[in-house]
């Protein structure tokens, strides 16, 4: 008998893995001392999104992983790596000028957005 819960959950298990292995390779990849010569007057702006901006913008992202399911997939797990190898590069570049606990802090309460997108890209996977 078909079990799509058990499915569900190997697809979510897969994509975890495919985003962390996406961001340890971002964080790698990213070569430090050019970003450091190429900006040595760097500041953080002061980034003023309201609320329903974000929100709009996520589900544009959820709902574009899910409609990756008539591309059989391949387009939720392309989305998928992506933001996995960009969340790995700016981490690599925030823990670099604003270290390591400052990093965490400014990205741990959007742990949520992570789990949506793979749960989209899960789902997409399963549609398909």
């Amino acid at each position: 008998m078909y079990s799509f819960k058990k499915e569900f959950s190997v697809i979510c298990l897969l994509n975890f893995v495919i985003y962390g292995v996406f961001v340890v390779i971002g964080y790698y990849s990213m070569d430090i001392n050019s970003v450091l010569d190429s900006y040595k007057d760097i500041y953080a702006p002061k980034i003023d999104y309201d609320f329903y901006d974000i929100l709009k913008n996520n589900m544009k992202v959820c709902m574009s992983m899910i409609l990756g399911c008539f591309s059989l997939g391949v387009i939720s797990e392309v989305m998928l790596a992506y933001n996995g190898y960009v969340f790995g590069t700016i981490f690599a570049i925030g823990s670099e000028f604003y270290g390591w606990e400052k990093c965490l802090e400014a990205t741990l309460p959007h742990s949520i957005e992570i789990l949506g997108i793979v749960l989209s890209a899960s789902l997409g996977m399963s549609i398909a």
